[in-house]
């Protein structure tokens, strides 16, 4: 991939700040150990509510 190609890309996807306050959660991606337990933490809250859960991180 060209550097041209990567900031076409970039220059069309929604900035990060938008998509995170339209999220109904956010998944830290830092370690896999970290991400598992926000779904897992995420389906809970989901079985809990009936899947009406909503969590804005």
């Amino acid at each position: 991939m060209t550097p041209e190609t990567l900031d076409l890309i970039l220059s069309r996807q929604m900035p990060d700040a938008d998509k995170r306050a339209r999220a109904d959660w956010i998944i830290p991606s830092v370690t896999l150990e970290e991400a598992r337990a926000a779904i897992v933490d995420i389906c809970a809250q989901i079985m809990e509510k009936g899947g009406n859960a909503r969590n804005r991180s």
